[in-house]
């Protein structure tokens, strides 16, 4: 696990209380009947599993299970990873997917509060307390270093 199972718990937040679909995200059923709905905005599509990024030439996939970041030339619905996947290092794969993650963050914000976040934190499930300093240190709050050093 990493700071993305934060991610995916504040995800499915979002998605219960509407605020995903309030934001632009497309709702649709999973086509093989997998787990949650598919979410997309854009290039962007969220899923409990997963999630992936169309890209020019190929989609960039993360799953979520695995915790690994893949490469593909085909057309992928989480859980699957196809059988072309190459493996993408994790710090190249989060940098790809961090500005439409941060995006959000900075959506949620705007929407629900600057300190949003941190109010739901304690209802954070103890698995995932260990990889809160990855996650405030990369997408909390939508802050920029300035802002985090201005705030505390």
């Amino acid at each position: 696990m990493n700071q993305l199972s934060i991610t995916f718990w504040q995800l499915g937040m979002d998605a219960a209380q509407g605020l995903l679909e309030a934001r632009g995200f497309q709702k649709a059923p999973h086509p093989g009947g997998y787990g949650s709905s598919l979410y997309r905005l854009g290039a962007l599509h969220l899923h409990s599993m997963g999630m992936w990024l169309n890209r020019e030439d190929h989609r960039l996939v993360y799953h979520r299970a695995r915790g690994e970041f893949y490469q593909t030339w085909q057309a992928v619905l989480p859980p699957g990873v196809p059988e072309d996947a190459v493996l993408f290092p994790f710090d190249e794969g989060f940098a790809v997917l961090h500005p439409a993650l941060l995006a959000h963050e900075r959506w949620i914000a705007d929407r629900c509060g600057a300190w949003h976040r941190h109010a739901q934190m304690v209802q954070m499930p103890l698995a995932l307390v260990e990889y809160r300093d990855a996650w405030e240190e990369t997408l909390c709050c939508a802050q920029g270093p300035e802002d985090r050093l201005a705030t505390g």
